[in-house]
């Protein structure tokens, strides 16, 4: 008698084991797609600020404008590009860009395309071209 309520023991126990895998392996997969949903919105966010800056910048009595560009975003390297007319992000396997207005862009004596490097930018208008100061 007693060897059988052992054997209960241990397949009740090997239930709860199973559906507790079950469960972390679905909760595992939602967390996943909540963490790239969250990485996109932070990526679409930091490229309408940038380009929103370039945007400020072309306009006519415009002083300036600060903005950071994060090293990483939930541990994956951010690598930043300004193309003529164009921002483009690129966080390991996502990519977007944003569209801007501005004839001229530079960066350290530079035109497009150029890359920006971790830190602290704030960007002004000197002679209508659009300047990156970091």
């Amino acid at each position: 008698m007693r060897g059988q309520v052992s054997i209960e023991f241990l397949v009740s126990v090997s239930i709860l084991f199973i559906f507790f895998a079950f469960f972390q392996i679905l909760f595992l997969e939602w967390d996943m797609k909540t963490a790239n949903a969250r990485d996109f919105l932070l990526l679409q966010k930091l490229c309408s600020e940038i380009s929103s800056s370039i945007f400020d910048a072309n306009t006519p009595g415009y002083k300036s404008s600060l903005f950071f560009i994060p090293k990483t975003i939930s541990g994956k390297n951010l690598t930043l590009k300004i193309y003529p007319n164009y921002v483009l992000l690129d966080l390991e396997s996502k990519t977007i860009n944003c569209l801007f207005l501005a004839k001229n862009v530079s960066y350290n004596a530079s035109s497009p395309p150029f890359i920006l490097p971790s830190g602290y930018y704030y960007t002004k208008n000197v002679d209508g071209e659009v300047v990156f100061n970091g």
